[in-house]
């Protein structure tokens, strides 16, 4: 992976380190000005290579659920993203051993059933034409029918795969927000109607397809454009064509949350009066079963209402 890398930018200036935390995690560093111009560490990763979900990340009614980082960072610039307070750096980092995360999924495998979620710290279909790690974990699943494998994107870039034949253990996921969000607080990523073709063709290819309206964000009319977004949803996609839909309101880790409101002023919707419960902050839970109950309500107006999975914070 590194050479093919290296092979897809032949004039980049290539610096020699010895471990990519020496760059990555130096403190102090400015995020938003290395977001303008994000560069590009390869590494090799030691250590973990899985990860338990936490309780607020859906875990879809499997018992064993893990995530996993191929890569560190995402080429989008969403402004609630939690990236912006995880990391102390905003330059991207792919490990290109990808050996050692598929012998921690198999030494996983020998006990039980696992759920992988591969594409939470990143967007790997966006990511796509620079290294294809969703093309290699589909293979990856397709030997292993124990392994339930999710895919997360926010791209319009089903065509970088849409050439491998779907397997049924492989859950391709669009997270969707009303248009009018994405284009005020998702910078970089596609438009609303381009992420539901893409979600449509896989589709049809015969692709399980997940929906993720995650996560619902407070603004003045939410009811309306929440609304406005299920109707999108459905004037696209038929029923049949949705494996389930996971719904949960804007959460975030406290010291993440508070990292990123010091780092930035620009964005208003970092800065709602949320409410702390745990170690995260997020919407009153007056307010966050409201949003939730309306969204769920909404989509079983289409949808059977156990293909519905909704994150609670509380």
């Amino acid at each position: 992976f590194t050479l093919r890398i290296l092979k897809r930018f032949p004039r980049a200036e290539i610096i020699p380190i010895s471990n990519y935390k020496e760059i990555f995690n130096r403190p102090k560093q400015a995020w938003r000005l290395q977001k303008q111009s994000q560069k590009l560490i390869l590494a090799r990763r030691t250590g973990h290579f899985l990860y338990g979900c936490g309780e607020i990340i859906p875990h879809f009614g499997e018992s064993h659920h893990y995530y996993n980082s191929l890569i560190l960072n995402c080429i989008y610039d969403c402004d609630y993203c939690f990236l912006q307070g995880l990391f102390p750096s905003a330059n991207m980092v792919v490990f290109t051993n990808l050996a050692d995360y598929v012998a921690a999924v198999d030494e996983k495998l020998e006990k039980h059933r696992v759920a992988l979620s591969i594409s939470y710290e990143t967007d790997l279909l966006a990511f796509e034409g620079i290294v294809p790690y969703c093309r290699e974990w589909i293979e990856i699943a397709r030997k292993r029918p124990n392994l339930l494998t999710e895919i997360r994107t926010k791209s319009a870039n089903y065509t970088a795969i849409e050439n491998i034949e779907p397997v049924s253990n492989v859950v391709l996921s669009w997270t969707l927000s009303p248009k009018e969000l994405i284009g005020q607080y998702e910078p970089r990523t596609p438009n609303l109607a381009a992420r539901l073709r893409s979600a449509r063709s896989a589709a049809e290819r015969g692709w399980p397809v997940r929906i993720c309206i995650d996560p619902i964000l407070r603004v003045k009319d939410w009811q309306q454009q929440y609304g406005d977004l299920v109707e999108a949803i459905f004037a696209e996609l038929k029923p049949d064509q949705i494996r389930d839909v996971a719904v949960g309101a804007f959460r975030m880790n406290r010291a993440q949350l508070k990292q990123i409101q010091d780092s930035r002023e620009d964005s208003d919707i970092l800065f709602y009066p949320f409410e702390s419960r745990g170690s995260f902050d997020g919407y009153s839970v007056q307010h966050e079963r409201e949003m939730v109950d309306f969204l769920s309500s909404e989509l079983t107006r289409q949808i059977d209402s156990a293909k519905i999975f909704t994150v609670l914070g509380h």
